[in-house]
């Protein structure tokens, strides 16, 4: 076992708790400098469709002929006055009023405005992050796992930055949700995944571990304030338009480019390799449709299953041990504490004629924010499976994974097996590496097979969360 590196490998003190910072704050300005800049006053898709929509929608415009494609691209190209291609397809109608601030902007100053709001979104994900961690882990190791994580991050952060994507805004819903996780603040869990599936439909997958750990206020917050805004908009965003919306993501995700390796998705493995399309995937390793819908079907409801099985039951486990741990340590005070009638009652079965069975006041109430490590990755591994089993994940997409990268990291330093480094290296280099995985050649037959790297990442980073959740119940069948 490899213990508490970085750490060790620095002897000075000061070093150990500078150093962190500097390389945080030395990939921030790297980001600033090297990524956000160059893609400021750029023509590009991705940001403009947004704006299109909610320039529609101000005009009195915008319905359910947004899910036309033809339409809504003649609307962006009128809206940039330049020959750029999006779609509003498969978004929620919801997501035109994320732009709506920008719309008294011209496009492309509204999109250097929030290219920066965006970045000043990953500067307080990171924040957040690090603040979380450090509570368990230590300032110095969180500041390295963040660190690491941000650098193994850096193509996908390059792909929001390059079209002006929401990603690193949905990372801070994700992080402060996590937040409320961790704390049991059912309002931050709650409202952080309502605002991430507001605007993007993401983090579905995490909404059935509130289920299973029956956090009932928090699904409340969930459905209660997004509920309320799609309520009040629902006179400007017609409710036409909400009934055409299931039927163009449906029909989306059943497009025959979902095969192609822009998308690294499980889905669109199977696709590519079993799914003829003329256009799109013309030579799979064999036509046979209904195995790639076998398959994904299969792999996404087996690793769901698995995740939240082992998350309830390890939740189950650590509770049980944590109370015990109080218990004991109440019970030893006692011990050592002279008897006072103040500190204990009178059990109400027995009558006052018979001997008295003392009885301690009750037990202070158990708080998530002090579980181990487990109840952060718990929802934290939860997070691969929100971007690999969707329909459809670009290269953006994967900034989300900064929240298990980096406790993961945290981990690792802490205690980690060489075969458990050893993957988290195959993870990192996969996400970090730039592959060309959208490249003609790789469109072929098995050659299909080396176009997913950034998917392999998110599985091997979900592997190594259940790996760790499975080793505190194999530790506690052991003693057992």
């Amino acid at each position: 076992m490899l213990k508490r590196w970085p750490a060790n490998l620095i002897t000075k003190p000061w070093l150990r708790q500078t150093l962190p910072v500097a390389a945080l704050a030395l990939v921030w300005g790297w980001v600033a400098i090297s990524i956000v800049l160059p893609n400021t006053n750029l023509v590009t898709h991705g940001f403009i469709g947004r704006y299109t929509a909610a320039r529609l929608l101000v005009r009195g415009e915008f319905g359910p002929q947004v899910y036309n494609d033809y339409w809504f691209i003649r609307q962006v190209q009128a809206t940039a006055n330049a020959p750029v291609i999006e779609i509003f397809t498969p978004n929620l109608p919801t997501l035109a009023l994320l732009t709506l601030p920008f719309v008294g902007l011209d496009p492309w100053p509204a999109r250097n405005v929030w290219l920066w709001l965006s970045y000043g979104s990953l500067l307080l994900a990171t924040g957040l992050l690090v603040t979380i961690l450090a509570r368990q882990y230590g300032l110095a190791s969180s500041l390295w796992a963040v660190t690491l994580g941000s650098l193994c991050l850096m193509p996908a952060l390059e792909a929001n930055f390059a079209v002006g994507q929401v990603y690193t805004l949905l990372l801070l819903c994700l992080v402060l949700a996590w937040w409320g996780w961790v704390t049991g603040n059912d309002a931050l869990l709650g409202l952080g995944l309502g605002l991430a599936f507001l605007f993007k439909t993401s983090g579905l997958i995490l909404w059935l571990l509130l289920v299973t750990h029956r956090r009932w206020p928090a699904f409340l917050w969930l459905i209660g304030p997004p509920g309320l805004v799609m309520l009040l908009s629902l006179p400007w965003l017609g409710l036409d338009t909400w009934l055409v919306y299931p039927k163009a993501a449906a029909a989306f995700s059943e497009r025959g480019a979902v095969a192609v390796t822009a998308y690294q998705t499980t889905t669109g493995f199977f696709k590519h390799l079993f799914d003829f399309d003329p256009v799109w995937n013309p030579a799979p390793l064999a036509h046979l449709p209904g195995l790639a819908w076998l398959l994904t079907l299969t792999v996404s409801l087996l690793a769901t299953a698995v995740t939240l099985w082992l998350t309830r039951l390890r939740g189950q486990l650590t509770i049980n041990n944590e109370q015990l741990a109080i218990n004991n340590e109440q019970l030893t005070m006692s011990d050592e504490l002279k008897i006072q009638p103040s500190l204990f009652t009178l059990h109400p079965l027995f009558p006052s004629s018979n001997p008295p069975i003392l009885q301690s006041s009750p037990l202070p109430s158990f708080h998530p924010s002090i579980l181990p490590s487990f109840h952060s990755l718990s929802f934290a591994v939860l997070i691969p499976l929100a971007i690999v089993l969707l329909p459809v994940a670009e290269e953006y997409h994967f900034v989300l994974l900064l929240i298990p990268a980096a406790l993961l990291g945290a981990e690792l330093f802490r205690q980690a097996a060489k075969f458990e480094l050893i993957l988290f290296a195959a993870a990192f280099l996969l996400l970090m590496l730039p592959i060309s995985f959208k490249s003609e050649a790789y469109r072929v037959g098995w050659w299909a097979l080396l176009a997913y790297p950034r998917l392999y990442a998110g599985w091997l980073i979900w592997y190594l969360g259940i790996r760790r959740l499975a080793a505190g119940l194999e530790q506690k069948n052991d003693e057992d």
